[in-house]
């Protein structure tokens, strides 16, 4: 499978044939070729000037100066760009004033008009990854004003807005860097209808220039060379065919990705035409997988890919307090930058790649569940199942037909009282029976070659997890336990913020008369078991416990007094007869004290700042420090993040966050309380 790059540089015959013959004249720098590149340009553009220059970074600097901006002015533009943007502006000696973008990428208008004051001398839009901004409406804002444009076309060869080709409204700046849709490995094109701005610009690009030796004002070295013209020119013939064929490899990805849940393709505005520099995608925060996650996704599929931009431009440090940077809000610019990827769009991709990036974008087909067991975690797992975008549950199954229709009924599935019969109709399983048939059912699943989320506790005996263990192994498949505690937003979070544990209590105790079938410590202290382990990344060496029966037959209480392999202490308390519910955990730590709430679905860390005695005695004392709530990184049911987690795991082979060891470790742990307590 050979790489996909995200751009590719073609040098063909003509190109070739063009520069061989630029070799031979003698005549390398600036001469009749360069002349040619700007006549064609220029009516390519349809403007009566096109100035050449040494690279597109350049071009800003030039028509900056040949307007006469510096100190004292201002000029607006979009935060979200190429550095060069901002550079050429602070060359210039202005200040730079940032408005935001629009859900296109391109500088709001609005945003523009109000930043618009008397020191405003220039507006310089972005015609980002080829995409026009709306310049009737920036012009008519400038005309309003008295203050000139200048178009940063570096990546919009040949757009158009209507009959207008970008580079006519004002001074258009345009790149010949090596990866642009026009190209000659390093140039820059400034288009303009001003004669005097072209005069001007052809004096300053030849240092100050017009007759040899006869200067007229301090000019610069900014000229372009015929050798670098010749790989440019044949191109300009080729430019109309060149944007086709990237407007139809956007259509073919556009049409490709359409439905991705949180994925957002480029639109392009009515009026506007796009020439399709980037391909570039929005990942949102309902997407099921993030930025990152997308992106190891096409490396592993040898694509290329771009974050064009993962930061604004003036967010790094070294523009970060700097006197003529205007650090204005933008927010929208600043969501953009953490969402955007750009995909591959040239026009040297065949119709078969442009399918092999659409089918890494999406990935994998989300696997088909069967549900076995349709009681209350069975009809659980259907409910939320229904919620993960493209997960399916083909077939419930429960010895109790009608149960297990009624439940299929809701979610849309089909039913069957045969357990193989499921097994077959499905990729993968979620067993939700009841714990005691986990080891015989379980291995009958991936015997049969699927993989297996198997509600806690993974079993009732050591021996019947270990071969669950055992023999996912031998079959290469997924074993994940349904812990589904660890996939708590709160706990989440909460495990962002574990430095340097000390102890650990935890509570989950309320009013649960419906689950008093099954003891207290595999019924509800086996998830505080693993939360413990999962918190402290260490392992149980040592617990005390007692249990007591109030109003069942079952253990409803539990206390247990766990020892970690670290040296941290975890307190445990299970009850399910307690009329208040709480679902709590505390985690001391050297610096600080983290309080997750479980109900409440937030997290505070508390930080003991100062700490006086009132008397001498020591018997009053008085202590302040602060309390932070940080935001939660994701929100959502648990079992909606377990199930996806699952289905992730299954489509791309990855070991569950909660294994099989896991579910041991903790089953281990639990029957040792309940066993302990029983014989004290």
């Amino acid at each position: 499978m050979s790489f996909i790059p995200i751009t590719s540089v073609v040098i063909g015959p003509e190109e070739e044939a063009a520069v061989l013959e630029v070799l031979r004249s003698g005549k390398l720098a600036q001469g009749p070729v360069v002349a040619e590149l700007e006549r064609s340009f220029a009516e390519l553009c349809g403007v009566p000037h096109a100035v050449a220059v040494s690279n597109g970074t350049v071009a800003l600097v030039a028509a900056l100066e040949a307007l006469g901006l510096g100190p004292g002015d201002e000029v607006i533009t979009t935060p979200f760009s190429f550095a060069a943007t901002l550079n050429a502006i602070l060359e210039s000696g202005a200040t730079v004033r940032f408005a935001d973008i629009r859900d296109d990428f391109t500088i709001d208008p609005e945003s523009v008009r109000a930043l618009v004051n008397e020191r405003t001398k220039a507006i310089m839009p972005v015609h980002l990854y080829g995409l026009p901004a709306d310049m009737p409406a920036l012009t008519a804002i400038a005309e309003a004003a008295g203050v000139r444009i200048v178009e940063d076309a570096a990546q919009a060869h040949g757009a158009r807005i209507g009959d207008r080709a970008v580079g006519s409204f004002g001074v258009g700046c345009f790149s010949l860097y090596a990866t642009k849709n026009l190209q000659c490995g390093e140039g820059g094109l400034i288009t303009t209808a001003d004669d005097a701005v072209a005069d001007r610009l052809r004096l300053l690009r030849n240092q100050g220039m017009r007759v040899r030796y006869q200067y007229e004002v301090p000019g610069h070295n900014w000229r372009l060379t015929d050798l670098q013209a010749a790989i440019a020119v044949p191109q300009v013939g080729r430019l109309a065919a060149t944007t086709a064929r990237r407007a139809a490899n956007a259509e073919r990805l556009t049409a490709g990705l359409a439905g991705l849940p949180g994925l957002a393709t480029p639109t392009v505005p009515e009026g506007r035409g796009h020439v399709w520099h980037q391909y570039t995608v929005r990942i949102g925060a309902d997407a099921p997988l993030t930025r990152d996650d997308l992106g190891k996704r096409l490396e592993q599929a040898e694509i290329g890919y771009g974050l064009y931009y993962p930061r604004l431009m003036h967010h790094y440090d070294c523009y970060v307090g700097h006197p003529r940077i205007a650090a204005d809000a933008t927010p929208r610019a600043e969501s953009a930058a953490t969402q955007v990827l750009s995909l591959p769009v040239h026009q040297h991709l065949s119709e078969g790649e442009v399918d092999r990036i659409v089918a890494a974008v999406r990935g994998p087909s989300m696997p088909d569940l069967a549900i076995i067991g349709a009681g209350i975690m069975g009809a659980n797992h259907g409910r939320v199942a229904r919620t993960v975008p493209d997960l399916t549950v083909t077939t419930v199954c429960d010895p109790d037909i009608d149960r297990a229709a009624a439940l299929a009924k809701s979610i849309g599935a089909g039913y069957t009282s045969s357990v193989d019969d499921a097994i077959a109709a499905a990729d993968a399983v979620v067993l939700a029976t009841p714990s005691e048939t986990h080891g015989e059912l379980g291995e009958r699943i991936l015997r049969s070659g699927r993989d297996l989320l198997i509600e806690k506790p993974i079993a009732t005996s050591v021996a019947d997890a270990r071969r669950l263990i055992d023999v996912a192994e031998q079959q290469d498949r997924i074993l994940m336990v349904g812990h589904v505690e660890r996939f708590n937003p709160v706990v989440t979070e909460l495990l962002q913020l574990v430095d340097d544990p000390i102890s650990l209590e935890i509570a989950r105790v309320g009013p649960y008369p419906n689950r008093a079938l099954a003891d207290v410590v595999l019924d509800l202290m086996i998830h505080d078991v693993d939360l413990a382990r999962a918190v402290t990344g260490a392992e149980i060496v040592e617990h005390r416990s007692m249990t007591r029966v109030v109003r069942s037959d079952e253990q409803d209480l539990a206390c247990a007094l766990l020892m970690f392999d670290n040296g941290v202490v975890a307190n445990v308390t299970a009850s399910r007869i307690s009329q208040n519910k709480v679902r709590r955990i505390t985690l001391t730590q050297r610096a600080n004290c983290v309080v997750a709430d479980l109900l409440r679905q937030q997290v505070e860390v508390h930080r003991i700042e100062h700490s006086e005695y009132l008397s001498e005695g020591g018997v009053r004392y008085r202590q302040s420090g602060l309390v932070e709530i940080p935001f939660l990184s994701q929100h959502g049911e648990p079992l909606m993040h377990e199930l996806r987690h699952f289905a992730d795991c299954v489509v791309n082979r990855r070991q569950p966050a909660v294994s099989g060891a896991d579910g041991l470790a903790a089953l281990e742990v639990c029957l040792g309380i309940r066993d302990s307590a029983l014989a004290g």
